[in-house]
């Protein structure tokens, strides 16, 4: 349906997403087809940015894609770190 070189199809409602491959995929509905041709696609093949950003409005839980500035900005901790702060903070409450 979405695929193929040259063609393409016209987005009506995506349902679903997931993470698949290191992707975001969605599942989508095209318009003018019935539910039998539903069928996953990947992040990147869809053009339909207002059909996308309706189904995060709706679904705001579900996977997504992150951008980059986004990214870059957030605070990540080494999961070792918190363990070993946690740690510490044990063994002075239990030093009692």
């Amino acid at each position: 349906m979405g695929q193929g070189p040259g063609k393409e199809w016209e987005v009506e409602e995506i349902l679903d997403a997931k993470i698949r491959y290191r992707s975001i995929w969605f599942f989508v509905r095209w318009k003018g087809y019935d539910l039998s041709h539903d069928q996953w696609v990947k992040h990147s093949d869809i053009f339909a940015e207002d059909t996308v950003a309706e189904f995060y409005r709706k679904n705001p839980g579900k996977p997504c894609v992150i951008a980059a500035a986004v990214f870059d900005s957030l605070r990540f901790q080494h999961p070792s770190a918190t363990i070993r702060t946690l740690r510490r903070g044990a063994a002075i409450q239990g030093g009692g």
